[in-house]
């Protein structure tokens, strides 16, 4: 933390509110970018333990033990002007955070985090760095970045920029260090300042699905901003128990239920852990979705899953209430916002950057099925609906931790096709499962739908590269897409891996 945020006053108030962030995390076990992690412990201000980005470090469940560490700054300026020390600071910071032994498995992330920054240096910044991600050797990131068929002048700038800075800064390296290094760089814009910033809202609502009493959780966010202030001042470190000792007797918290990754018997992190040993049983509802792109030629189907049913469909109801209240909007786009479905109002992005985190942390999981190219166009009818429906319905019937009590389709012949899952499930597996198919007059089927709609299309643009969306729209569901599957070639993707890269 630097002299001038502690005088100026609204850069100390802004990291206060970034690490108060965290530890709404730490308390609630939400996933979290960039790791797509539960929170471990959160430290602050770490300068005097040799951590060259001090301000917020962020420790994953992780068997690398994976941290970010992130340097706080109220605005960010993406260039390698002299007069611009911030992201001067950042990068040289960042690149000794890389270097640094006890980053050893090299998964560590590191970066900053800023309120006010332009969005479209930011929108570069982030693409050469996604570049970076998904490329696997420099020389093809390289040629993304500023080779002379691909590049374009932005993607050169930033590279060029952070050349500068470290060359400026006297450190040496190398095109595959260089590589390396953008692979977990990492600029965070947290908007928690303004009247109507999203990021307060997220982390209440967390909160509220780990109290007692879920009515205390504004209350909870305005101790956790106090409690990170004066932790600050003493390199506060705080895991989950530490945290929680320290706000008792005031706040009463429910016990996580076990990682995802070590029991996946629920979905819902709201839930009371279940006694050890019981594998129980969750009712869920579901809603599927089918695209096809004859151009392509490309086939995919989304199935979305939630055990908060009403939950999840009252939050989505409130999404337009967000929109007609927000000042960032013109009455224009308000009356607009009033006639769109859910995919055509995520296509523009001044609805985008309002209920982009909203989507991100609702509570349901994806599951997508696809598959693209010739073979596609030879498949007859019967094939289609088995490998494009019927299968993906036969799989979420067949998990024995699911009771899946409600479809909710707009396909073609949906009620045979569930019929006909129904009974390869007793044949192969001899269970029984009889859920409802949701009729069109049911609360909650439309708005289920739309959200199902909306993953299958964000998902289609992806993988058919039609950039329909915003720029990274995928990233929006990365953290709901549980499981997805190329039907044709039988590649799989899991959570813990880039969903459909």
């Amino acid at each position: 933390m630097r002299s001038s945020e502690l005088t100026g006053g609204s850069g100390f108030y802004y990291e206060g509110n970034v690490a108060a962030y965290y530890l709404a995390a730490l308390l609630s076990g939400d996933f979290q970018a960039p790791a797509n992690l539960p929170i471990k412990a959160v430290k602050l201000q770490q300068s005097a333990y040799d951590a060259p980005l001090d301000d917020v470090i962020v420790e994953f469940e992780s068997s690398l033990s994976q941290q970010l560490h992130l340097q706080v700054k109220r605005s960010l300026t993406i260039s390698s002007a002299k007069t611009n020390i911030a992201y001067t600071e950042i990068i040289t910071n960042s690149w000794d955070t890389y270097k640094n032994a006890r980053n050893s498995s090299g998964q560590d992330y590191y970066g900053g985090a800023t309120d006010d920054i332009s969005s479209s240096a930011l929108r570069k910044f982030r693409l050469v760095c996604e570049a970076a991600r998904n490329s696997h050797t420099s020389d093809s990131f390289l040629e993304k970045t500023t080779g002379n068929l691909t590049s374009t002048a932005g993607s050169r700038r930033i590279i060029k920029d952070i050349r500068k800075i470290l060359i400026n800064a006297g450190k040496k390296f190398d095109d595959t260090e260089l590589y390396n290094f953008f692979k977990h760089l990492v600029i965070l814009n947290f908007d928690v300042i303004s009247p109507e910033s999203l990021t307060p809202d997220i982390a209440i609502n967390s909160l509220r699905h780990t109290l007692l009493a879920p009515a205390r959780a504004p209350e909870l966010w305005e101790k956790l901003k106090n409690l990170t202030r004066a932790g600050s001042a003493v390199s506060g470190t705080y895991n989950r128990d530490s945290l929680i000792s320290q706000l008792h007797p005031l706040f009463a918290f429910k016990d996580l239920p076990p990682h995802p990754t070590i029991n996946k018997t629920s979905i819902n992190t709201t839930s009371n852990q279940p006694a050890q040993g019981v594998a129980s049983t969750i009712k869920c509802h579901i809603a599927i979705s089918r695209i096809e792109n004859e151009a392509i030629p490309a086939s995919i189907t989304a199935v979305v899953l939630t055990d908060n049913f009403e939950g999840v469909i009252s939050e989505i109801r409130g999404w337009r209430d967000t929109l007609q209240r927000s000042p960032m909007l013109s009455s224009a786009d308000k009356e607009l916002a009033k006639t769109l479905a859910l995919k055509e109002l995520f296509k523009l992005s001044q609805f985008t950057n309002i209920l982009g985190l909203k989507l991100a942390t609702l509570n349901f999981l994806a599951y997508v099925y696809y598959a693209r190219g010739k073979s596609i166009e030879a498949w007859s009818s019967e094939e289609k609906e088995s490998l494009t429906l019927k299968f993906p319905v036969f799989h979420r019937l067949s998990k024995k931790d699911e009771q899946i009590v409600s479809v909710c389709s707009e396909a073609e012949n949906i009620e045979a096709v569930v019929k006909a899952a129904v009974a390869d499930l007793h044949r192969k597996y001899h269970r029984a499962t009889a859920p409802t198919l949701a009729a069109r007059h049911v609360r909650g089927r439309k708005e289920l739908i739309e959200l199902t709609d909306l993953v299958a299309d964000i998902s289609t643009d992806y993988i058919c590269n039609t950039f329909v969306y915003p720029t990274n729209s995928i990233a929006l569901i990365n953290t709901r897409l549980k499981y997805g599957e190329n039907i044709v070639t039988g590649e799989k993707h899991t959570r813990d891996k880039n969903p459909l890269a």
